[in-house]
């Protein structure tokens, strides 16, 4: 199937590490064996998921496919960002706790994003930085590392937003997309926050409550500040 997909040759190839003997080994034989040419250049063999630091099995019903994952409420870009937070040659543990910090980092981001602009030029220093990460056999945690480096710089709007799309072409977490969105507050989310702020001066802390309940169950956050405040989607 590689074959007749990318050739004769491939540069990477990839597999659990339970596939180094004897599948990939026998891969390898078969392969070099027809052609008489060297089969793959680099071979990356990722080490096991844990489930609640189990092994994943049938039996003990922590096995979950996406599906699941979405039906949770958890966005497919929130679980990549999770993954991304191990190297893979390190055991990673799956938690839905660890799985919900990566959702509200997720959110942190694209948030980020909304302050930069597109119209700026990449910033050689941080690529290079970023690039010695990725080098060091693909070591996603340090070049995550290096676009929080980025965002928390002061680099302007325009160099950070460059910087961070040529960034997230590895990361594939789809953050071009925000950057510079302005989102429009729905008039029902709107009255409801400003009920929450006369409720709020008023002393009513119950109604208060009650409001800022309904505002995040319809999915936004108020951020109060000494003389109003801010809205912005969880």
């Amino acid at each position: 199937m590689a074959m007749e997909a990318l050739g004769p040759e491939i540069d990477i190839h990839t597999g659990g590490e339970d596939n180094v003997f004897p599948h990939h080994e026998d891969e390898i034989a078969q392969t070099e064996g027809a052609t008489g040419r060297k089969f793959a250049n680099y071979w990356m063999h990722g080490e096991f998921l844990l489930m609640d630091n189990q092994k994943m099995s049938k039996s003990l019903g922590n096995l979950y496919v996406l599906p699941e994952i979405i039906e949770r409420g958890f966005e497919p870009s929130a679980l990549r960002l999770y993954f991304l937070g191990a190297n893979y040659r390190q055991k990673q543990n799956f938690a839905w706790e660890g799985l919900e910090g990566a959702q509200n980092s997720l959110k942190r981001l694209r948030n980020d994003m909304k302050a930069l602009s597109k119209d700026g030029q990449v910033n050689e220093g941080f690529m290079t930085k970023f690039k010695d990460a990725i080098s060091q056999d693909l070591n996603i945690p340090s070049a995550l590392a290096v676009l929080h480096e980025v965002l928390g710089s002061d680099l302007s709007a325009g160099e950070k937003g460059a910087t961070v799309m040529v960034m997230d072409e590895v990361f594939g977490l789809g953050l071009a997309d925000w950057i510079g969105k302005v989102e429009s507050v729905p008039a029902e989310i709107t009255a409801l926050a400003e009920a929450r702020w006369q409720a709020k001066i008023a002393k009513d802390f119950a109604k208060s409550d009650e409001l800022r309940l309904a505002l995040t169950e319809a999915g936004w956050n108020m951020k109060d500040g000494k003389d109003g405040y801010e809205l912005e989607r969880i």
